[in-house]
């Protein structure tokens, strides 16, 4: 399923709604991370990580506090 293309835009287009959240307001650069970060989060979860190693591994995590 993760292999299909159509599949991996939907991913990618879900991931860039989430840079504003971690200040990537440019178009182009969120476009990037989320390209680079679709086949990295893919890989994750199918090896079973847990979000909070997804994160970490993404270096997406907000700091608590």
């Amino acid at each position: 399923m993760v292999k299909d293309k159509e599949n991996m835009d939907k991913i990618k287009e879900a991931l860039t709604t989430f840079c504003p959240q971690i200040r990537v307001v440019d178009p182009k650069k969120c476009k990037a991370k989320a390209d680079k970060w679709a086949p990295m989060m893919i890989k994750l979860i199918s090896d079973n990580a847990s979000p909070e190693m997804v994160c970490q591994a993404l270096m997406i995590c907000k700091v608590k506090g």
